[in-house]
């Protein structure tokens, strides 16, 4: 006998920062778009939130309100947005969202990046890459100048004499067949400038789709032992593919006391203050 498969449920969230704008982006036309997204890939809509005319500069929206009491209740599988910056402009304020739904088991999806990607989160990475670093780098740089392991001018990024380096695992990912040698070269530059100690040099052979890998499970062991104080990436896919997947292991790892710092993309003239995103430079995998 056949079991029956239960239907993602999915919320809608609407958005549109004027009240008059044109067809492109009006209500109408996203509540259309994001229907026919729902039933294309056979979700069951249960609530459509909007917020009409609202700026997406803050999360202090009534949309946004409703519709994270209705993730906290477990009552969504997922949120559709016809883009990414619906949701939220502001980098940290996106980061925030992303790690509260994931938290609470929700993924996000994008009818306008996912058309055409080869993962249903590969464009919506593009907003977290600078989310994510940005957020990470603020909380990493503001614990470790409550441990006191910075000096306090504003600008620098070294540890004071008196004081152990940071910690640091360094995490490189890519397919069998691609060389890490670039992230590997990248990374060290960046910790070596920082000044901070590399505990820990992984390197995964693994696709990123799943979380259960035996080099991330090595990772999230040095977290919870105390073992390091942060994570070194090239960029944030190094570590997972999946929306939900990234959030969840970013929630793990600040859990353990232990941040995720994304790298510049140019890293041939590295200096401390350029620890805030980044680009791959190996295949994807």
């Amino acid at each position: 006998m056949e079991r029956s498969i239960t239907p993602l449920r999915a919320a809608i969230y609407l958005r549109t920062a004027s009240a008059q704008t044109d067809d492109a982006v009006s209500l109408e036309v996203q509540r259309k778009r994001c229907h026919a997204y729902a039933q294309e890939h056979g979700y069951v809509v249960v609530a459509t939130f909007e917020d009409a005319g609202r700026s997406g500069a803050t999360l202090n929206r009534r949309g946004v309100k409703e519709l994270r009491e209705l993730a906290q209740a477990r009552a969504i599988d997922m949120v559709i947005v016809t883009g990414a910056d619906g949701l939220a402009r502001s980098a940290a304020d996106l980061a925030q969202l992303v790690a509260e739904l994931g938290k609470a088991g929700v993924a996000i999806e994008a009818v306008n990046e996912t058309e055409g990607a080869d993962t249903q989160a590969s464009a919506i990475m593009q907003h977290l890459e600078s989310a994510f670093a940005q957020f990470e780098r603020e909380h990493l740089v503001q614990r470790m100048v409550n441990g006191k392991r910075l000096s306090p001018q504003p600008s620098a990024l070294r540890p004071q004499p008196s004081s152990p380096p940071l910690r640091v695992a360094i995490y490189a990912r890519a397919a069998a067949h691609a060389s890490v040698t670039s992230q590997l070269s990248t990374l060290r530059t960046a910790a070596e400038a920082a000044g901070w100690s590399v505990a820990r040099v992984i390197v995964d052979r693994s696709a990123g789709g799943s979380l259960e890998r035996q080099e991330l499970h090595a990772l999230r062991d040095a977290a919870r032992a105390g073992a390091v104080d942060a994570v070194l990436v090239v960029s944030l896919d190094r570590l997972a593919r999946r929306v939900r997947d990234l959030a969840a292991l970013r929630e793990e790892l600040a859990h353990a006391g232990c941040e995720i710092v994304v790298l510049a993309q140019d890293m041939s003239r590295v200096t401390p203050t350029d620890v805030t995103t980044s680009g791959a430079d190996e295949a994807a995998a």
